[in-house]
């Protein structure tokens, strides 16, 4: 897995300033070696930079975006609108919340750890309407 360096920053270093949760994963992910950290060169930058004038998205998102289809690797957000652009740009994308379902049907995690993974999402601000946290649920106790 791998997220560009400015997202990096805004997930981690920045979100420290403001003390906001989920931090920890995050430098775990990075520490474990499991999530890189990517630095795009400065004419990458530049098309992202162009990919977010164009979409009026973040330049975080957007070079997401150019990040996934350069590895040519599955986008992971929570966020609506960049799923439609990532399928506008055929660029594969999933849910974060797939992402646990998909973890525990291949037994990476059990049926408690998806749980759980769940509820830290909840925990730290990740908006699910109710009907759709009971599909989740139900699904993740059928796996």
């Amino acid at each position: 897995m791998a997220i560009p360096a400015s997202v990096y920053r805004e997930t981690v270093e920045d979100a420290k300033i403001l003390r906001k949760v989920g931090i920890s994963a995050i430098e775990d992910a990075v520490a474990e070696g499991w999530m890189e950290i990517v630095q795009l060169t400065v004419s990458e930058r530049e098309i992202a930079k162009k990919l977010a004038e164009s979409e009026s998205i973040q330049i975080e998102d957007a070079e997401v975006l150019f990040l996934a289809r350069k590895l040519s690797a599955k986008l992971i957000t929570n966020d609506r609108w960049l799923v439609r652009i990532s399928r506008s740009l055929n660029i594969e994308a999933i849910w974060t919340t797939t992402l646990i379902l998909l973890a525990v049907r291949k037994k990476i995690l059990n049926k408690d750890e998806g749980r759980e993974a769940l509820r830290s999402l909840l925990l730290a601000g990740l908006h699910i309407r109710s009907n759709v946290y009971d599909r989740i649920i139900t699904t993740l106790q059928e796996l």
